[in-house]
C-alpha cells in the first residue's frame, strides 16, 4: 500500500519532478491566495524556465503579499516584499498600493522614482490611481516632489490647488473658488477641490455640503480631510461627543477647521476625556478654572449658555448670573422666550427685539462691527428660522431684514433671503436694486448673475439680461440654463409682438434671439417665427423661403405642422400662415407622410400641447382620408392612434382604432383605443354591456401577453367606466 501523502505534501511537487511539474502549483497557489508558496514556486520555475513562463505570476505573488502584511499592519515587512518584487522582477512596474505605502513611511523620493518610472511607461490606470496620493503629498509638502515634471498634473494642478488652499485660510472664499473652477475635473486634486467646496459652503446650507463630502471615497488619500470637515461643520451639541469618536490627529484637524483656539481644545479634553471617560464635570468649577486661559468674555458667555441649561434642561427655574450685563439678561429670556413660547410669534420678536435694543443701548452699531454684526444675525433669525416672514409679523420682520443687510453687508445669504423676499411679493424693481447692490459686492458670483438676469426679462430689459447672460458665459462657458433662459424670453417677446400687430418689434427680438439659439432646433424655431410674422404682417414672397427649406429633407408635412403650431402661439391662424407660406396640407397624403405626421404630433405635443388641436385642424381633412389608405399595417395603426392620444384627437383616434379592429378582431390595445376615444369625457354617456365585456377581455388577453402599457390603460378604463358599488351608479 502506497503511504497516505499529507495535505501540505500534496501541494509540493516531488523533487525529482520539481522543474518540469512546479508551474500548475504555483498557479493554483496563486488563485488560493496563499502567496507566501506562490512565490517559492515560481522562484523555483525562474532557476531553469524563460521569464515569459514565470514573470508575471511571480509580480503578482509578491504584489499580493505585500498588500496582505500592510492589511495586517505589517508596513515595513511589505515594503520589503514591494523591494523584493523590483529585484526579482526587473520587468515589473510599480504599483500604487507601493506608492501609497511608501509615502505612509515617509519615503517621498523612492515614492516619486516610482511613479517616474510609471509615467515613462506610459500606464494609465495605475498612474490614474496613484496620483492623488502624490497630490496629498505635494500640498503637505511640494518641495519633496520637486523632481516631477512641471506639466505633471501633480505638479501643475497642485500649485493652484495650494494657491486655492491660501486663500481660504485668508478668508478670500471668492479667490479661492476661482482657482478651484481651474483645476479639471479628472484632476488628482478633485477630492480636495470637494473638499474645500464643502467648507466654503454656508452653514445654512448644511445639507449641500454633506452631499459634496458624501462623493469622497474612504479610499482617497483625501477622506481624512473629508471626514474632518464633516466634523467641523457639525453643530456644538452634536460635535462635542463625535470627536470622542476619532482618532487624536483628526480632532485636532476638525477643531482647527471650527477655529478653536489650543486652550478650547485642551478644555474639551478636560470635559471629556476621550482615553478615559469620567462622570459629569462640575461645570460651574470648570469654568471658575479655566476663566483666566479663556478670558472673561468667554467666560461670561459660558456662564449665560449654562444658566439657559438649567432652565431648558434641567426644568429649573430661571436664575440670572449676578454679573451680567443687560445685554446678557435680554438675551437669556430671549432664549426662554423662544423655547416655551415658540407659537407666540409677538412674544418671540418683542423677546428678540429687547436684545437688539440692549446692543444699541450705548451707541448706534456702525455696519461690521461687533454689535452690528450680531443684530444683523438676529434679524436674519426672525426672518429665516424663526419664519415671521410668514406670519402677521411679517412686515416687522422684512423691515429688520432690510436693515441686516446693511449692517452686516459682507453676509451674502442675507442678501439672497432679501431678494428673494422681494420677488416672492411681486417687488421687482426692489428686488433689482438689492441685486445691484449685492453684485457691486460680488460681481463674480454666478447665482446672483442668474438672478439678475431672470429679474432683467421679468422687467423685458432684454439688453441688461443680454449682458448678464454674456457675463455668466464668461465665467462658466457650458452654462445652458442662461442662454436657455433668455433664448425663451426673446422668442416669447417675439410672439407678444406678432399678436399685437407690431412686426418690427417681433423682427428686433428674434434678431437678438438669434445670438443665443445654440442649436439647430433653436435656429429652426426662430425660422418658423420669423415666417409666421413674415405670413400675415409681411411679404408673402419671404414667407416661402420656410417652404423652400423645408423640401430638402422630404418630411414637409412635418415641417408644416410645426410651422402651424408656431402660429397658433403668437397668436396667429393656422391656416392663413400655412396658405400664405406655401405650405397647405394636401386633401390626400400617403402612408410614409402619415408616419411622419405622427412623429411630428408627438414632438409638438410634449412642447405646445395647448395649442396642438387649433394647429391641426387644416391637416383635419387629411387624416380623415388617411384612414382608408389600403397599404397600412397594424403598426402603423398604433402610431396613429398613439399620436392622435397624445393631441387629444378622440374622434380621429376612434375612427383608426375602429379600422384597425376590422384587420384583427378585439385586439387589446386597439380595443382600448377606440373605448378611449368614445367615452373620453362625460357627455359620451355609459358603454354598453358589451362593450364592457371587450374591455375586460382586452385587459385579460393584455396581461397574458405581458403587455402592461395596454393592460395598465385597460384596468384604468375599466375602474372609471364601471362605477363602485359603495356608491351607486
Amino acid at each position: 500500500m502506497s503511504e497516505q501523502l499529507s495535505s501540505r505534501q500534496q501541494q509540493q511537487p516531488p523533487l525529482h519532478t520539481a522543474h518540469m511539474t512546479v508551474e500548475p502549483y504555483a498557479r493554483q497557489a496563486l488563485a488560493a491566495g496563499r502567496y507566501r508558496e506562490a512565490i517559492k514556486h515560481y522562484r523555483t520555475l525562474a532557476q531553469t524556465e524563460p521569464e515569459s513562463t514565470w514573470a508575471e505570476g511571480l509580480a503578482a505573488a509578491y504584489r499580493g503579499r505585500a498588500l496582505e502584511l500592510a492589511a495586517k499592519g505589517m508596513p515595513r515587512e511589505a515594503l520589503a516584499i514591494w523591494e523584493n518584487r523590483e529585484w526579482r522582477c526587473p520587468g515589473a512596474l510599480p504599483e500604487p498600493e507601493q506608492i501609497r505605502l511608501l509615502l505612509e513611511l515617509d519615503e517621498a523620493e523612492a515614492a516619486q522614482a516610482a511613479y517616474i518610472r510609471m509615467c515613462e511607461a506610459g500606464a494609465t490606470e495605475p498612474l490614474s490611481r496613484a496620483r492623488p496620493h502624490l497630490a496629498a503629498c505635494y500640498l503637505a509638502a511640494p518641495e519633496r516632489l520637486a523632481e516631477l515634471d512641471p506639466e505633471d498634473p501633480v505638479r501643475a494642478d497642485g500649485d493652484t490647488a495650494l494657491a486655492a488652499l491660501a486663500a481660504y485660510c485668508t478668508g478670500q472664499d471668492e479667490v479661492a473658488a476661482q482657482h478651484l473652477r481651474t483645476i479639471p475635473y479628472r484632476s488628482p486634486y478633485r477630492d480636495f477641490v470637494t473638499v474645500l467646496k464643502a467648507l466654503m459652503i454656508e452653514p445654512e446650507q448644511q445639507l449641500s455640503a454633506e452631499r459634496l463630502l458624501e462623493g469622497v471615497d474612504d479610499s482617497s488619500p483625501f477622506a481624512p480631510l473629508a471626514e474632518a470637515a464633516r466634523l467641523a461643520r457639525l453643530p456644538d451639541p452634536e460635535l462635542l461627543p463625535a470627536l470622542t469618536r476619532v482618532d487624536e490627529p483628526l480632532r485636532r484637524f476638525a477643531t482647527a477647521l471650527r477655529g478653536w483656539s489650543t486652550q478650547r481644545y485642551e478644555l474639551w479634553r478636560e470635559l471629556f476625556r476621550p482615553e478615559a471617560p469620567q462622570p459629569d464635570a462640575d461645570l460651574p468649577a470648570v469654568l471658575a478654572d479655566w476663566r483666566s486661559e479663556l478670558g472673561e468674555q468667554w467666560s461670561r458667555r459660558q456662564r449665560i449658555r449654562l444658566a439657559f441649561q438649567e432652565v431648558a434642561v434641567h426644568g429649573r427655574a430661571l436664575v440670572l448670573p449676578e454679573e451680567a450685563d443687560e445685554f446678557e439678561q435680554a438675551l437669556l429670556q430671549a432664549w426662554c422666550t423662544e423655547c416655551f413660547q415658540a407659537d407666540d410669534y409677538t412674544a418671540v420678536l418683542a423677546a428678540w427685539q429687547a436684545v437688539i435694543a440692549a446692543l444699541r443701548a450705548d451707541a448706534e452699531p456702525v455696519p461690521g462691527d461687533q454689535n452690528a454684526l450680531r443684530i444683523a444675525a438676529i434679524q436674519r433669525r426672525l426672518a429665516s428660522e424663526l419664519g415671521l416672514l410668514h406670519t402677521p409679523l411679517a412686515a416687522e420682520a422684512e423691515n429688520a431684514l432690510a436693515e441686516s443687510v446693511t449692517l452686516d453687508p459682507d453676509h451674502l445669504p442675507g442678501h439672497r433671503l432679501l431678494i428673494q423676499r422681494h420677488r416672492d411679493c411681486g417687488r421687482i424693481a426692489q428686488a433689482r436694486r438689492s441685486v445691484d447692490q449685492a453684485l457691486a459686492r460680488w460681481p463674480e458670483d454666478r447665482s446672483l448673475l442668474q438672478e439678475a438676469l431672470e429679474l432683467a426679462l421679468h422687467g423685458e430689459d432684454f439688453e441688461g439680461a443680454a449682458d448678464f447672460a454674456r457675463r455668466i458665459l464668461e465665467r462658466d462657458p457650458i452654462n445652458r440654463r442662461a442662454r436657455t433662459v433668455l433664448h425663451d424670453a426673446l422668442l416669447s417677446r417675439a410672439r407678444s409682438a406678432c399678436a399685437e400687430g407690431n412686426p418690427e418689434a417681433a423682427h428686433t427680438a428674434l434678431a437678438q434671439a438669434e445670438t443665443w439659439a445654440d442649436s439647430a432646433a433653436a435656429q429652426a424655431q426662430l425660422e418658423r417665427l420669423r415666417t409666421v410674422v413674415d405670413a400675415t404682417h409681411g411679404s408673402g414672397t419671404k414667407a416661402h423661403r420656410w417652404r423652400a427649406r423645408t423640401l430638402t429633407d422630404g418630411r414637409t408635412l412635418g415641417h408644416a405642422l410645426a410651422l402651424a403650431t408656431e402660429a397658433e402661439l403668437a397668436g396667429q391662424p393656422a391656416a392663413t400662415v400655412l396658405v400664405q407660406s406655401g405650405l397647405n396640407p394636401p386633401k390626400r397624403i400617403d402612408r410614409q407622410q402619415l408616419r411622419d405626421l405622427c412623429e411630428w404630433i408627438h414632438e409638438v405635443a410634449a412642447e405646445a400641447s395647448g395649442v396642438l388641436d387649433r394647429a391641426l385642424g387644416p391637416f383635419a381633412p387629411a387624416l380623415r382620408r388617411a384612414v382608408r389608405i389600403r397599404t397600412l399595417d397594424l403598426d402603423d395603426y398604433a402610431a396613429v392612434c398613439e399620436a392622435l392620444r397624445a393631441a387629444g384627437q378622440e374622434e380621429l383616434r376612434g375612427h383608426f382604432a375602429r379600422e384597425a379592429l376590422r384587420h384583427r378582431l378585439e385586439d387589446p390595445l386597439f380595443t382600448v383605443h377606440n373605448l378611449e376615444a368614445r367615452y373620453a369625457n362625460e357627455e359620451a354617456g355609459r358603454p354598453t354591456s358589451r362593450e364592457l365585456d371587450q374591455l375586460r377581455r382586452a385587459f385579460r388577453q393584455a396581461r397574458r401577453s405581458d403587455d402592461k402599457r395596454t393592460a395598465h390603460r385597460a384596468g384604468v378604463l375599466i375602474k372609471r367606466l364601471i362605477p363602485d358599488p359603495e356608491h351607486g351608479a
